[in-house]
């Protein structure tokens, strides 16, 4: 049988989880665990800040996700929970 089959649900949705960590200009600005929440919150603070359907795009692709806007240069990585 599977090696994940005795977790119970909340144990097998942990597994799908991913953490989100944005820094700007070499400093952390926050971790979230949800993209589509990143993405509200950092346009509140920089209307220049990706979309959720541009970061979407891009995590399959590379890791960190950087781009510049005028606040500064940010990173963005998104990397499976363990």
């Amino acid at each position: 049988m599977g090696e994940f089959e005795d977790l119970t649900p909340s144990q097998k949705r942990y597994l799908n989880e991913k953490a989100c960590v944005v820094i700007l200009n070499c400093e952390l600005v926050g971790t979230w665990r949800n993209l589509k929440k990143l993405c509200d919150d950092m346009k509140e603070q920089d209307a220049e800040f990706f979309s959720y359907s541009s970061l979407s795009k891009k995590r399959g692709e590379i890791n960190p996700i950087e781009f510049e806007t005028e606040k500064g240069k940010y990173a963005v990585y998104i990397e499976k929970l363990k």
